[in-house]
């Protein structure tokens, strides 16, 4: 028992790095048709939809806490998944991944207890040092580098904001409330950020 237990973490943990990746590899083909920050905003949707018809917060019984918890969830993530896509307007899916990585290894940082935590957070440093383009002639675009970055700051927020969320709402109601809030910040946003991006991008 204690052995699936275990297991389990892990195995959603390789299955949600995929959905997410994999997912974002896809949207990014509809960039040329209905902008980053529309893609975003469609992504959340349908994920926001998906989730509602599945959990069906009743949010007319949450609480004033129950909103102060989940209120700022939402929205950290539609401004995580805003700017990532427009990140990946500027530099490649596996760059931009690997910079938005360093939100999470902070967060491991800053709560690591053991010193086998700090082994693995020192070795996913590592990696993202490697990865990351050094070379003089890599002719990747700054700004996106900084949004990647920003993506990141994004992502620690979620997890230490789900982590206060998941105290007041199980985790079904708190994700499909949570993504329904980003789904609106995302469609409020979607017109303004592609109007930018296309301005910036013809210049």
């Amino acid at each position: 028992m204690k052995r699936s237990t275990s297991v389990a973490p892990v195995a959603s943990i390789l299955l949600a790095v995929f959905s997410v990746q994999g997912g974002a590899t896809i949207a990014k083909g509809l960039f040329p048709a209905i902008g980053a920050a529309g893609t975003a905003a469609v992504r959340i949707g349908l994920s926001a939809l998906m989730l509602l018809v599945v959990f069906r917060p009743p949010v007319h019984r949450f609480t004033a806490a129950q909103w102060r918890a989940v209120v700022p969830y939402g929205v950290s993530i539609g401004l995580m998944n805003l700017i990532f896509y427009q990140a990946l307007v500027r530099i490649p899916l596996g760059l931009a991944v690997t910079l938005e990585f360093v939100g999470p290894l902070g967060v491991a940082i800053v709560s690591s207890r053991r010193a086998l935590d700090g082994v693995w957070v020192a070795l996913a440093a590592i990696g993202i040092a490697l990865i990351a383009p050094w070379q003089a002639g890599s002719h990747i675009d700054p700004l996106g580098v900084v949004i990647a970055l920003v993506t990141g700051g994004c992502w620690a927020a979620y997890i230490v904001l789900g982590g206060r969320v998941s105290r007041e709402l199980t985790g079904g109601v708190a994700v499909a409330t949570g993504m329904s809030i980003g789904c609106g910040l995302t469609s409020g946003r979607s017109g303004t950020l592609s109007a930018a991006t296309s301005s910036g991008s013809s210049r």
